[in-house]
């Protein structure tokens, strides 16, 4: 019988426990011109949220279906901000651009394409400030281009063009 049971508190719960989990889905598509080695945060990829506790950690999963240039390349990046930096992108090392994941595709022309370019990164806040946590489109070349999402360069009516969907989602896990 459950008709005295009570709400269990989040911070009884068992360190690993899934306190929160939220999500945004992106089904059209989105292009911008970037600066070589800049990022650009991508339209309705965003979710705010506050930490119940200190000690919790965030699990953030991003990713793109489909992402290319306009150099007809896949030489796209993808990355997690949280309203002051990128979160979990590798070392800078020289001029190299650093990302989460993605890269150069081996096809050119004006198909070229990352298909999925996706990360999934632990991030510890450390607070319970509320952050924005956007998912940002990265160029990884010197010169400026523009990058798509959910598309390929050309964008043709034919069935070897794709479109594809991205999304953000964030669990909170019990520290």
């Amino acid at each position: 019988d459950l008709s005295n049971a009570t709400d269990l508190p989040a911070s009884a719960l068992p360190a690993g426990s899934i306190i929160a989990v939220e999500s945004v889905l992106k089904t059209d598509t989105f292009s911008s011109s970037v600066t070589g080695g800049s990022n650009v945060e991508v339209t309705d990829l965003s979710i705010t949220h506050a930490m119940s506790d200190a000690s919790n950690k965030l699990l953030i999963t991003a990713y793109f279906g489909v992402a290319a240039n306009s150099d007809g390349k896949g030489q796209v990046g993808i990355a997690v901000h949280n309203g002051s930096t990128l979160i979990g992108v590798g070392d800078s090392s020289g001029s190299r651009t650093p990302v989460s994941a993605g890269g150069e595709s081996t096809s050119g022309g004006d198909t070229g394409q990352v298909v999925f370019p996706n990360v999934t990164i632990p991030y510890e806040p450390g607070d319970t400030a509320s952050r924005t946590y956007t998912v940002r489109a990265i160029n990884i070349r010197n010169t400026t281009y523009t990058l798509y999402v959910n598309r390929n360069q050309s964008d043709n009516d034919t069935g070897s063009a794709p479109r594809g969907v991205s999304a953000l989602i964030i669990q909170e896990v019990a520290g």
